[in-house]
């Protein structure tokens, strides 16, 4: 979620990448899957904060297209 907000595309892939290659992916699929304490998906923040990069990079794999998650206040994504 850290490196969501803070816009770094390199480390948000990586952590993408190794979801799907890593031999203990499960761990990086819980950063990936995980909701903040305002019910935000990594997807929110992506949107949230205007990072296009970002936001494709979750959007184009299948399990992190939250597209209708809706955080605590009710708001989808985008």
């Amino acid at each position: 979620m850290v490196a969501i907000e803070g816009g770094n595309t390199k480390i948000v892939k990586k952590i993408i990448d190794a979801s799907y290659t890593s031999p203990d992916r499960t761990k990086f699929e819980k950063r990936l899957k995980t909701k903040d304490r305002y019910g935000n998906t990594p997807l929110h923040l992506a949107f949230k904060n205007f990072n296009k990069e970002i936001s494709e990079a979750l959007a184009s794999k299948p399990e992190y297209r939250t597209l209708d998650d809706r955080n605590k206040r009710g708001l989808v994504p985008f």
